[in-house]
């Protein structure tokens, strides 16, 4: 190849040097931090969900679900039935005694609880994950 005067070359290092911070705010819009670990994801969501106003009865099947001490008697286990029943067994107790609602219901709570807690998409997939491990427990 002849290379003439003031011919700018152009190497595959640089074409990938040009495109890396593409790429970069592609994977993370805004941000140059690193993927979180799922229990940062957890403590993470479990810091924004605090911070907002919501019943006693949904505080309670939030912090069961992010294994945070939210309320008295904390409930520490939930179930749902095979009628998509959501019931809870809460802290000293050896049966799932509390009925808390519809397992659909949980999960239209969280998505409606997701925006006005700032939560961002890696923590409500965290929550989801969490009725999806409830749901595999029957």
């Amino acid at each position: 190849m002849l290379i003439l005067p003031n011919q700018n070359i152009t190497t595959e290092a640089d074409k990938l040097a040009d495109i890396d911070p593409i790429l970069d705010e592609i994977s993370s819009p805004g941000t140059q931090s690193p993927m979180r670990e799922p229990h940062q994801i957890r403590k993470d969501c479990a810091t924004k969900l605090a911070a907002v106003q919501v019943s006693d009865h949904f505080r309670a099947i939030l912090g069961c679900l992010l294994d945070e001490d939210w309320t008295k008697p904390r409930l520490i286990e939930l179930v749902i039935t095979s009628d998509g029943h959501l019931v809870g067994r809460l802290d000293g107790e050896s049966e799932f005694r509390i009925f808390l609602g519809e397992a659909d219901d949980l999960i239209k709570n969280l998505h409606g609880v997701a925006p006005v807690a700032e939560l961002d998409g890696d923590e409500v997939g965290y929550l989801v994950a969490k009725v999806a491990e409830i749901k595999r427990r029957r």
